[in-house]
């Protein structure tokens, strides 16, 4: 009994002992925070003391307030000074004629995106026709509306070109010789309409056509080259004359000068002959190279 006894009071001395360590810590962190927030309060006090001693004369405009009087007048002078309004219309014509000059410098600047030429002349004729209802006798608005036909020229003009030149370099990269032959002839029916006409320089107009002209009749001959070529690639003789025969045919009945087809011409009357002889020529055998674009 005696044993439990001394057990129990062991174990609540130990206890105790748990709890003094713990109390005495936390009231050693506790005064060491009230230490440190006293002194704080008394920086705190220093500084207002010191910030009370500087705002007893406070100097504003040149006069003196001091505590002790009762109200303070403070006398501003504004440098703001009232904007002028201008009428809404004077402000919108400003504007259509600074977007109208915009659109003219787009019209000299090259792009991608072909179709924004197009795009560009009709932005410049609504612009021009909202500020006729604003400045309708304004110099600026009768020099445009005499530019305004050589402006539609120009931007068709940028259009074509710039279309042809696309559809070209589509064709260059087209796999099979159908898709080439098709965006060539979609670059002939562009350069044909009234307004292409119109807009493009004549000499330059039938540059142009000449070479897709050229180019699709060449993509023709081609196709017919590569078919004779597999074909004797297959030991198949007949079959290969046959489509050199056509190729031939194609370059001498087009609407090409044979003196620019002529090396083309030359080639296959070579291929042919030698074919039907048994010939074996290796010169021939280097073919003269395929247009890889009309432009």
């Amino acid at each position: 009994m005696y044993e439990v006894l001394g057990q129990i009071f062991a174990g609540l001395f130990f206890i105790t002992l748990i709890f003094s360590y713990v109390f005495w810590t936390r009231l050693k962190v506790t005064k060491e925070t009230v230490l440190k927030t006293e002194v704080e309060l008394d920086r705190v006090r220093k500084l207002l003391a010191t910030t009370q001693i500087e705002l007893r004369e406070l100097k504003v405009n040149g006069v003196i307030a001091r505590r002790s009087e009762p109200r303070v007048e403070l006398k501003f002078e504004s440098q703001i000074r009232p904007a002028v309004v201008e009428p809404w219309e004077v402000i919108r014509a400003r504007a259509c004629e600074a977007e109208i000059k915009q659109e003219l410098e787009k019209l000299d600047e090259p792009t991608s995106e072909i179709w924004t030429y197009n795009y560009i002349f009709s932005r410049i004729e609504g612009f021009l026709h909202e500020l006729e209802g604003y400045a309708p006798g304004s110099e600026f608005v009768r020099s445009i509306k005499l530019q305004m036909p050589e402006i539609r020229i120009k931007a068709k003009n940028r259009y074509v070109l710039g279309r042809v030149k696309e559809i070209s370099n589509k064709a260059a990269r087209a796999a099979t010789f159908k898709t080439r032959q098709r965006y060539a002839t979609e670059a002939l029916q562009l350069l044909n309409e009234p307004t292409s006409v119109e807009a493009i320089d004549p000499a330059e107009h039938e540059r142009l056509r000449a070479a897709i002209t050229h180019y699709i009749a060449q993509v023709e001959i081609d196709a017919h080259i590569e078919k004779a070529h597999r074909f004797e690639f297959k030991d198949n003789k007949k079959k290969a004359l046959e489509y050199y025969k056509e190729a031939l045919y194609a370059a001498t009945h087009d609407n090409i000068d044979d003196i620019d087809q002529k090396e083309v011409i030359e080639w296959l009357q070579a291929k042919i002959e030698a074919i039907e002889t048994g010939q074996q020529n290796d010169e021939i055998e280097n073919m003269p190279k395929a247009l890889e674009g009309f432009l």
